[in-house]
């Protein structure tokens, strides 16, 4: 297992063929590989850096070794496989049965949660760090409609540039999105949250 503590990770599977999905993009103080400690068998997702990174490896011997002297690291590990597993069903729900705008009113809203936690305030704002490609590969859709539905959504207000940080109308977003995000759906926010500041 690692535990990022410098740069960027994205975790994708892939086909023989060379189509991607992307499940998710890792930042500091995330880690990976923990499904492959837990069980020793092979990797469910391939891991590339983005960007320049470093982590702490954990190898499974060591991690045993630790799990049964601390009897409090199964329900930690359990919770944390059950927040994965949530973002899983997100991630599916979220593609399977909504379109695109849908889609991105719904990403903005999931990053808004992580960053503000609960309540958001009227005007909030995220650190926007993945480009409309890597947006666009999480989203399961093509980089010129990602494009076209952003474009729309500054347009109408629903989004707005800032430097490096987008200003979002969380109630415009909900609105588009047809739904509200609710923090059950939004794993890992207090390691996260610091991280879109």
């Amino acid at each position: 297992m690692i535990a990022v503590t410098v740069g960027r990770i994205r975790l994708s599977i892939s086909t023989p063929q060379g189509r991607e999905l992307v499940l998710c993009h890792l930042f500091p103080g995330d880690i990976l590989g923990e499904l492959a400690l837990i069980d020793g068998r092979p990797r469910s997702a391939d891991a590339f850096a983005v960007e320049r990174s470093t982590g702490i490896v954990i190898d499974r011997a060591g991690f045993l070794d630790v799990a049964r002297e601390k009897a409090d690291l199964p329900l930690a590990l359990a919770r944390h496989l059950s927040g994965l597993l949530r973002n899983t069903n997100f991630q599916m729900e979220t593609i399977a049965l909504y379109d695109l705008r849908q889609r991105v009113a719904r990403f903005f809203l999931f990053s808004l949660h992580q960053t503000h936690g609960e309540e958001l305030p009227e005007r909030p704002t995220i650190r926007y760090g993945l480009s409309q490609t890597e947006l666009s590969a999480v989203l399961g859709a093509s980089r010129p409609k990602v494009n076209r539905v952003l474009q729309d959504m500054i347009a109408e207000g629903a989004l707005t540039r800032e430097g490096t940080r987008l200003c979002c109308d969380a109630e415009a977003l909900r609105s588009i999105a047809e739904t509200d995000i609710s923090l059950s759906f939004v794993p890992r926010i207090e390691q996260n949250r610091k991280l879109h500041r």
